[in-house]
């Protein structure tokens, strides 16, 4: 067998290197296949009460870092390079947060190393996958009811409008837009937001005359139902099809307000902006014919 030439080994040599990097894009980049997956945690959340776990969020403190889970519970999320970090990478141990607004918050504790994620740590698996599964536990149920189901455009209407609330857990405290006339509790602040439209949100106070501050209570742990006689003047609603949702805060004293600012500006405001807060709730929908 001849001898290799220089020219031969140098051809030999560079194969050599082509085969050993060709599973990165780049071995010396800090976007690399596998830098990219020392920064991303994965994992699945279920609710126990079997309902679906869209739209939970999942927010990593420091880094002020969301994200929106799945329809069936899985959620990806990407740390930004180290460089984009502070200090050059974040080293530690940080929280992970799981939010669903009438679930119990869930956390889960992250080790960081210069700004990637430690494998095989705090429940991780050598992916950054979450191994068990983040389970929500129920706090309180709610609901909306309304009668008629289906009022004219044209005309002056009554409008009934029931929210239905019960505690699962006790010490649970929610806010109520609630008010107290003739010895009887009222509900006094609903949303009405159109279903073709999703943008368009009325924010509906059937009492206005006796708005005020939202009743903090325990949770009731037998159902109760909050009504109110809502006059629909003729014109005020177009035709279309509405849904009735409920105003309710429900505090938990673990909560973060970063987590919440997370989610967008003021999200517990009575407007449009309350929606961003993931809810599973039964609302009833208003036909206006």
């Amino acid at each position: 067998m001849p001898a290799a030439t220089p020219k031969s080994l140098l051809f030999i040599f560079a194969a050599a290197l082509s085969v050993g990097f060709s599973c990165t894009e780049n071995p010396f980049s800090g976007d690399d296949k596998i830098n990219r997956v020392n920064r991303t945690i994965s994992g699945q959340v279920r609710l126990n009460d079997s309902s679906s776990p869209a739209e939970t969020w999942v927010w990593l403190e420091t880094l002020n870092l969301g994200t929106r889970s799945a329809a069936d519970g899985t959620f990806k999320l990407m740390l930004p390079s180290a460089s984009a970090q502070p200090g050059g990478g974040l080293t530690g141990e940080f929280t992970l947060y799981f939010y669903r607004a009438n679930y119990r918050l869930a956390t889960r504790k992250i080790f960081l190393r210069t700004g990637t994620i430690e494998p095989d740590t705090g429940g991780l698996d050598s992916k950054g996958r979450i191994i068990e599964e983040i389970l929500l536990t129920k706090l309180i149920t709610l609901g909306t009811r309304v009668v008629p189901a289906s009022i004219p455009a044209t005309a002056d209407t009554s409008l009934f409008v029931y929210l239905d609330l019960q505690g699962l857990v006790s010490s649970t405290s929610c806010g109520l837009p609630t008010i107290v006339m003739n010895q009887a509790v009222l509900l006094n602040g609903f949303l009405l937001q159109s279903e073709a439209r999703p943008e368009i949100v009325h924010t509906v106070v059937p009492y206005p005359e006796h708005s005020r501050p939202l009743n903090y209570i325990p949770a009731p742990l037998e159902e109760v139902s909050y009504g109110c006689d809502y006059a629909v003047r003729a014109g005020m609603l177009a035709a279309g099809r509405y849904t009735v949702i409920p105003y309710v805060l429900i505090r938990q004293s673990a909560l973060p307000e970063e987590l919440l600012g997370s989610l967008g500006p003021a999200p517990e405001s009575f407007d449009a902006r309350y929606l961003v807060l993931p809810f599973t709730r039964s609302c009833a929908t208003l036909v206006v014919e």
